[in-house]
């Protein structure tokens, strides 16, 4: 064969081969339109199934560029599928310009496995990642298909099933769960605890009702349970030692999708201390109960604005109901007396911001009208947050007690009163008696708040009586001027009490009875309402009496009181007394100091005589030489000048006589003025000189820088400078010569005397009498032995004092100081 028949057969076998090749491609193609179509038809019904999926479906390319994408990926970001396309997810989804570093997706297509993950987008979602590689013909990953579901509830779902899991197992209370017939299926940690088993695997499988006291009780509440669905209640348990407790059980009944009983759920609580506590509590409270009943007061709790809730006992303490006491127009501030508001709310502020208690006495006005004293006893309440919502307390009727109290109160001021005006009676003098009573009669007058208080004394062997002291509040008539030589006959009934010693004790005028008349027109008459007299006793006697009137309102006198009353009228008693008897003593020194005084008279009258005597013999001769003048010569001139002669002569007559006549006038004992005691001691020194001269007695007067006068009673003075000059003249033996020395000198605030003898002094063994009245160591018919009684009396009367300092056979000294301002 040839090369062209080859070539012509190479060609025809070509062909034929080229033509098969064809027949085989139309065929091969027939079938890929026939597989395109039914592709085509494929992906159509997975786009459907696809897109109605709840997963987020996407396909990615190895850049994870979304190529294609279901409607719930749209959907999820508010987008059409179609514009995902072309957009990477991370974009999309975690709005990043980079893959995540834990993606899934990108992990598939690395590593040409499926891998899943769990993550969260910015906006707190949770999802569900599977990523699944794409590969070709190679087995080369060229995409991923990415399935997501948004897992956030379910997450959350498992997480609180986990917490709630983890604290139904950490929970102190007690938890099971049982299948309908009560078959124990769960028990928790606590349930074991409670019920005294070691584990679990005890309890399993258990009936429930081999866990109570009483099964028929708990038959009884899981039929309550399949019918209502829950059931709450407390039941006695029985633990595995067979002990028993009280429990609080909370039970739910799980159902079925048909409705019928599935699970039984049942939560409990050990409450047996709880019920010891409520029991402890009851009867605490019951005993509370039973102690306030019995408090004799108002329980209350007070809240702000003053509106109170007043438990009990509100009528019994002011006579309001506590319905009253919360009205708008009453309420417990409106109670209390106006006096004691404004410290009631003072002291009360102190306590409402922090917790504190006081106790509050005050008083208050009833319902009735009546002021009663009580005593409050209150705490602060504050809530949890520190807040004040009010007060707690206790109001008590302590009016007896506050008057007790007070009365006890102004007994011991009384006390102090009376003794204070006691001290003021000690020392007083006669003269100062009659205005410290006066000022007594004042303090007790306002003390005892009366209108008037008064004295009455009787005289003329009580058959006469007058007012001697009075006082009495402005406003109110003196009555002393009224009141003065009484007859006591007029007041009967009156005098038939104070004779017996009785108080004469009227409440009441009005009320006096029948035979007391003249008494009631009498007092009505002075406007008086009440009054209360007591009696003045003497030695058994009545010499008085000590009365307090009330004027302007009727009142009356505690039996303490009255008691203390009489020991002020005993005060008076004893003042009165003492001035009477002082007055006699006064009037009996007198009589002394006068007798001494003229038996002294006596004792100089012969150096008066001699003083006298030659005054007279000289006139006596001049009247002789005038008389002869005038009858030889006629001489006036010389008559004249014997006229003169003899006046002079009269006038140291005269002067002598003077000083005599006033030493021998009475002393005034109230007449008191300022006294020279130079003066003095000169006056009485020139009285006694001539006998002092006739003793051989030198007298010598000292005086220091002109001491000033001093208050005092000139008389009583000059007796004194004349007793101690006299027993000098009178010791002196007019034999040896002797002298006294007489110095005046001022010195602190006094003036000191000083009379210092050389005439043998006395006797030592007569020294502690020579004050006593009637001693003396002279011979019988000279002196009185008063003259040193009275001397020593006369100083003490001026405020002074006088010693003594002798020196037997030598000679005896005096010193008597005197105040200058007595």
């Amino acid at each position: 064969m040839s090369d062209a028949e080859r070539n012509t057969k190479q060609l025809l076998d070509e062909i034929a081969f080229l033509r098969g090749r064809l027949k085989q491609l139309e065929e091969a193609e027939e079938k890929w339109k026939l597989a395109e179509k039914e592709i085509r038809k494929s992906e159509s019904d997975k786009s459907l199934i696809l897109g109605s999926l709840l997963e987020l479906i996407t396909y990615q390319d190895r850049s994870l560029r979304i190529l294609w994408a279901n409607k719930a990926a749209g959907d999820s970001v508010g987008l059409a599928p179609e514009d995902l396309i072309g957009r990477y997810c991370y974009e999309i989804w975690h709005g990043r310009k980079k893959p995540c570093s834990n993606c899934p997706v990108a992990k598939s297509i690395e590593t040409g496995r499926s891998q899943e993950a769990e993550m969260t987008s910015p906006d707190g979602r949770i999802w569900y990642i599977r990523g699944c590689p794409v590969l070709n013909e190679q087995g080369e990953p060229v995409g991923a298909v990415e399935v997501t579901l948004e897992i956030t509830q379910r997450k959350r779902a498992q997480e609180e099933l986990k917490a709630k899991n983890l604290a139904i197992e950490s929970s102190i209370n007690a938890f099971t769960i049982s299948n309908s017939c009560g078959k124990t299926l769960y028990v928790n940690p606590a349930f074991i605890r409670m019920w005294g088993y070691e584990e679990p695997a005890e309890v399993i499988g258990k009936n429930t009702t081999e866990f109570w006291r009483d099964e028929k009780r708990v038959l009884d509440v899981i039929e309550t349970l399949k019918k209502e669905g829950e059931w709450r209640g407390e039941l006695s348990a029985r633990r595995k030692d067979d002990s028993y407790f009280d429990a609080q059980v909370s039970a739910s009944m799980v159902k079925g999708r048909a409705g019928q009983p599935d699970y039984l759920m049942a939560s409990f609580v050990d409450i047996t201390e709880r019920k010891k506590t409520e029991q402890a509590l009851r009867d605490s409270e019951q005993k509370y109960k039973t102690l306030v009943e019995n408090i004799p007061g108002m329980v209350y709790r007070a809240y702000p604005g003053w509106s109170a809730e007043i438990f009990f006992g509100c009528e019994e303490i002011c006579g309001y109901t506590p319905r009253e006491l919360n009205s708008r127009e009453k309420n417990w501030l409106s109670v209390i007396h106006p006096d004691d508001k404004e410290r009631v709310l003072r002291e009360g502020a102190e306590i409402v911001n922090e917790p504190a208690s006081i106790v509050q006495v005050y008083r208050i006005t009833t319902k009735s009208g009546h002021v009663r004293w009580v005593e409050d006893r209150k705490t602060s309440v504050f809530n949890h947050k520190g807040r004040f919502i009010g007060i707690d307390g206790i109001v008590l009727d302590v009016t007896e007690r506050k008057e007790a109290a007070l009365s006890l109160e102004r007994q011991r001021e009384f006390e102090l009163l009376i003794t204070d005006i006691s001290k003021q009676f000690v020392n007083v003098s006669t003269e100062q008696a009659d205005e410290q009573i006066n000022l007594a009669l004042k303090a007790l007058g306002e003390f005892a708040q009366v209108d008037r208080s008064y004295i009455f004394q009787f005289f003329e062997d009580r058959r006469k009586t007058s007012n001697t002291h009075e006082w009495h509040v402005e406003g109110v008539a003196p009555q002393i001027d009224n009141l003065q030589d009484l007859s006591v006959d007029t007041v009967p009934w009156w005098m038939d009490k104070l004779n017996r010693f009785e108080n004469v004790y009227i409440p009441d005028v009005e009320k006096l009875p029948a035979r007391a008349e003249n008494e009631k027109k009498i007092l009505q008459a002075q406007s008086i309402k009440s009054l209360i007299a007591t009696p003045m006793v003497h030695n058994r006697r009545l010499v008085g009496f000590v009365g307090f009137d009330s004027v302007r309102c009727k009142r009356t006198w505690s039996e303490q009181s009255i008691a203390m009353l009489t020991i002020v009228s005993e005060i008076f008693t004893n003042t009165l007394m003492r001035r009477r008897i002082q007055q006699e003593l006064d009037t009996h020194y007198e009589k002394m100091r006068r007798a001494e005084q003229l038996a002294s008279l006596g004792t100089v009258s012969a150096t008066i005589a001699h003083e006298l005597s030659q005054p007279l013999t000289v006139i006596r001769l001049f009247l002789q030489q005038g008389a002869r003048a005038l009858k030889d010569d006629n001489d006036l001139d010389k008559v004249e000048k014997v006229i003169d002669d003899c006046l002079d002569e009269i006038a140291k007559a005269a002067r002598t006589v003077d000083r005599f006549r006033r030493f021998a006038r009475k002393a005034a004992p109230v007449y008191i003025t300022e006294v020279n005691l130079v003066e003095v001691a000169r006056g009485i020194v020139e009285i006694l000189a001539g006998s002092a001269r006739m003793r051989k007695l030198e007298l010598s007067l000292d005086i220091k820088r002109h001491p000033p006068n001093i208050i005092g009673n000139s008389v009583e003075l000059e007796q004194m400078f004349f007793v101690l000059i006299q027993n000098a003249i009178q010791a002196a033996d007019g034999k040896t010569q002797r002298d006294m020395k007489i110095t005046i000198a001022a010195k602190s605030g006094q003036i000191q005397l000083t009379f210092a003898d050389t005439c043998g002094g006395i006797k030592e063994e007569y020294m502690d009498k020579i004050f006593e009245p009637f001693f003396t160591t002279k011979p019988a018919n000279v002196g009185t032995g008063l003259g040193l009684c009275i001397l020593e009396r006369i100083v003490k009367r001026h405020g002074g004092a006088v010693s003594v300092k002798n020196k037997e056979g030598y000679g005896t000294t005096f010193y008597i100081t005197l105040p200058i301002k007595n």
